[in-house]
């Protein structure tokens, strides 16, 4: 692995075409790369490099330029790009501080296929210069602080174009989505297969002609019902329409509502990979053809809505879910022992969306899944596919929690807050050896906290708060840093740190073993202790009294210590 700057040498190497420097540490980077004359290829991203990006003119050949996930920062302007008619690829994606500030006249000296500026800056509307572009692929420009509306150009642009992924999600764009429609061929359908709007401020209704395989349309004003034309949308994989203001009944074919019941036409998606239906009014039962008819499920999201009824235990046949999340409903029974067959989630596929729907996710969720995690709302990004989490959270679950839980090797975070579930908390909860994030308050859970929690070595977020839980509180590595009283409070009859409650010599330890056990080995160890440091005195001092009364053995014995030295020197 190189760490600091790139040797300035570098840039004498006039024959080099292919030019590979990511995941790395460097830190700088040479003016002499600009005289690559011949490099085609140059591949900088993932390492630490920091202050403003030379000017790429003098590299003439260059075909891609990778500089993404580092820390450039500057202004980039049309200067930088001159005498680059070669390039078809550029990444910048994930430098936070570098800015781009391109003429809405610039006229690029390419045709570029693949332009990722994610998480950049552009600070003004959607760039004019984008519209020379003709060989576009794949357009990533969110979260770049862009406002204003869509341009009028652009839906004639798309259908003229061989662009199949657009990402202008985390931006401050509004107005209406229908200049994504041509207006002179409005019955013809661009090739766009995923198209990710989240978290903007559009408003007005879905237009018609958007046959896409991943829709994101989240957390924006869209009002009004979902358009006729997704009755047809077989392709369909991902659809995100959460946090809109959108009523009435999703066409029949696609068969979803707004509010109701979830008819089973929906299992006509039946290469559905993520189903997020999150803050919506849906109720009823959960339907057991999720697992009959969506075999490739990884994420089901149904947060914050108002089902009933028992989780239903053809959910566990769900081999390939990653994420489940039914917080916030209104279901009740018990939670079901078999999760244990969530194989995905036991650690043997951890960081999962893989096979058929690792392209999907690797490409299409760079935009983000809301999860509550560590006691709030996160927005995970690229690294949804290395989530596992399980949360059943503000139900009305009762019972115990099953022992067969603790089987869920993977997770990282269980959330079961909020019901009224009973009993103890598992003695091998210690056997979830990746925990991030364990919430089991606001319950009826009883008995002792169990030593093995001071097992999990992730913990970051614990929460056993407003239980009947009682005894001392485990100590441990990792528990020793999560400080809070809060986490054990409203439960009285805890004792020991970080509670002020001093633990009297009745409370059981955490071992499990009494108190006269405990005072018995405490006698035993000192009896050890005396004995063995009398023996070691004695010996001892009588090998100092013979290295002073005899003069051969003393010098005999420091001759081998200076060798012994001299060797390990």
């Amino acid at each position: 692995m190189l760490n600091g700057t790139i040797p300035f040498s570098l840039g004498q190497l006039s024959n080099l075409n292919f030019l590979f420097l990511s995941f790395n540490w460097l830190s700088a980077l040479p003016l002499s790369l600009g005289n690559l004359t011949r490099t085609r290829v140059l591949d900088i991203s993932n390492n630490h490099l920091q202050g403003p990006l030379p000017t790429i003119g003098g590299l003439s050949k260059l075909d891609s330029l990778d500089i993404s996930n580092n820390y450039l920062s500057g202004i980039v302007t049309e200067a930088h790009f001159t005498n680059t008619s070669m390039l078809t690829s550029l990444d910048a994606t994930s430098n936070y501080r570098l800015s781009f500030k391109i003429s809405p006249n610039w006229k690029p000296p390419f045709q570029i296929g693949y332009l990722r500026l994610g998480s950049c800056k552009i600070n003004s509307v959607f760039p004019p210069w984008i519209r020379t572009q003709t060989r576009l692929n794949v357009l990533n420009l969110s979260n770049t602080s862009m406002s204003g509306s869509l341009p009028d150009w652009l839906g004639d642009w798309l259908v003229q174009i061989p662009l199949t992924f657009l990402a202008l999600s985390n931006n401050f764009l509004n107005g209406p989505l229908t200049n994504l429609v041509s207006n002179h061929s409005p019955n013809y359908s661009a090739i766009l297969r995923d198209l990710l709007l989240k978290n903007n401020l559009f408003n007005g209704s879905i237009p018609e002609s958007l046959h896409i395989m991943v829709l994101d349309l989240s957390r924006n004003m869209l009002s009004g019902t979902l358009p006729e034309c997704f009755r047809i949308l077989q392709n369909l994989k991902v659809l995100i329409v959460s946090s809109n203001r959108l009523s009435g009944v999703i066409p029949t074919g696609l068969a979803l509502s707004f509010h109701g019941e979830l008819p089973k036409t929906l299992a006509n998606c039946t290469r559905l990979a993520l189903l997020d239906l999150g803050e919506n009014r849906f109720f009823g039962n959960i339907p057991k053809w999720i697992r009959e008819n969506i075999t490739f499920l990884n994420i089901l999201r149904l947060h914050k809505n108002s089902f009933t009824g028992p989780v239903p235990v053809e959910l566990c046949e769900c081999s390939e879910l990653q994420i489940m999340d039914l917080g916030e409903n209104k279901l009740t029974g018990t939670i079901p022992r078999c999760f244990q067959n969530f194989s995905a989630m036991t650690g043997g596929n951890t960081g999962l969306i893989t096979s058929d729907n690792y392209n999907l996710f690797t490409t299409s969720f760079e935009q983000s899944l809301s999860l509550v995690m560590k006691g709030v709302v996160l927005d995970y990004t690229e690294t949804v596919r290395y989530v596992v989490n399980l949360d059943l959270s503000s139900n009305k679950l009762v019972g115990e929690i099953p022992t067969e839980l603790v089987l869920i090797s993977g997770l990282l975070g269980l959330n079961l807050s909020n019901n009224h579930l009973t009993g103890r908390i598992p003695d091998r909860i210690g056997d979830m050896n990746l925990l991030e994030s364990l919430d089991l308050s606001i319950n009826h859970l009883s008995g002792m906290i169990p030593q093995s929690l001071s097992a999990l070595t992730f913990l970051s977020h614990l929460n056993l708060s407003h239980n009947n839980l009682s005894g001392r509180i485990p100590t441990g590595s990792q528990l020793q840093t999560l400080t809070d009283p809060s986490i054990y409070a409203a439960n009285n009859e805890l004792c020991g740190s970080p509670l002020p409650i001093k633990c009297s010599r009745d409370d059981v330890p955490e071992t499990g073993r009494s108190a006269e056990e405990d005072e018995d080995d405490d006698g035993d160890e000192k009896i050890w202790i005396y004995g063995a440091t009398c023996g070691f005195t004695t010996g001892f001092m009588g090998i100092v009294a013979i290295l002073v009364l005899n003069n051969r053995w003393r010098l005999a014995f420091f001759k081998f210590v200076g060798f012994y030295i001299g060797r390990k020197l």
